[in-house]
């Protein structure tokens, strides 16, 4: 077991001498931490809630209402950090547009060209990626950060967002809650699920990678 894992576990202990109404905030706190920084072991603290309320500590909807309303604050707060982003983006567009060859060939991925064609792709199917993201791991930190810096309609951004949170949420919790005092198991469930998805993921960006260096060499008529 690693350090964070103990910590968690001592943690774990502590929460069962507090008042429900504190439980429901930190839940809540958790979820919105986990948006902020990542390490934070949210979906385990989740899935622990989920027992509580199997075992007449808490309510399972309060739990789950902590969780999503916690998700949801945290996934607001990085979006406004994305659309920091794009507005400092915005500057250095300026400076590269000035600047001259060299610059230019660098910072290609910052260029105007390049941030309008990735916008269109975010207006396209960001709805999608944004509900889809709670569910991979790696990808869910920065979910909220692209859909801020691509200035995604904040309305769509929020329900998108909250329906994935939902769904994930209601995984958690309802397993906390229906396996009871082997909710230990849920979590080496999902360390599974999660070290598979990562696996696909990293797979995909290699061939993808491999795809896009082979047409770029065949548009420069390169072989």
């Amino acid at each position: 077991m690693d350090s964070l894992s103990l910590i968690v576990y001592d943690l774990i202990e502590y929460l069962n001498g507090i008042p429900p109404y504190l439980l429901y905030i930190f839940f809540g706190f958790s979820t919105m931490i986990e948006n902020i920084f990542p390490p934070w072991p949210s979906d385990t603290l989740i899935v622990f809630s989920g027992f509580l309320a199997s075992e007449g500590n808490l309510s399972a909807a309060g739990v789950f209402s902590a969780s999503l309303a916690g998700n949801t604050a945290g996934g607001i707060i990085m979006y406004y950090f994305g659309s920091r982003i794009f507005q400092s983006t915005r500057k250095l567009q300026k400076k590269i547009h000035a600047s001259d060859g060299f610059y230019k060939k660098i910072f290609r991925f910052a260029s105007h060209e390049s941030l309008v064609k990735s916008r269109n792709l975010f207006e396209k199917y960001g709805a999608k990626f944004v509900l889809f993201s709670r569910f991979f791991p790696g990808v869910r930190f920065f979910v909220s950060i692209v859909a801020g810096v691509h200035s995604m309609n904040f309305t769509l951004y929020v329900i998108s967002f909250s329906a994935g949170s939902f769904l994930w949420g209601a995984i958690l919790v309802g397993a906390g809650y229906f396996m009871g005092n082997q909710w230990e198991n849920v979590l080496r469930w999902i360390k599974i699920y999660n070290t598979a998805v990562i696996v696909l993921l990293i797979l995909a960006m290699i061939l993808y990678g491999v795809y896009a260096l082979k047409k770029n060499k065949k548009t420069s008529g390169v072989e």
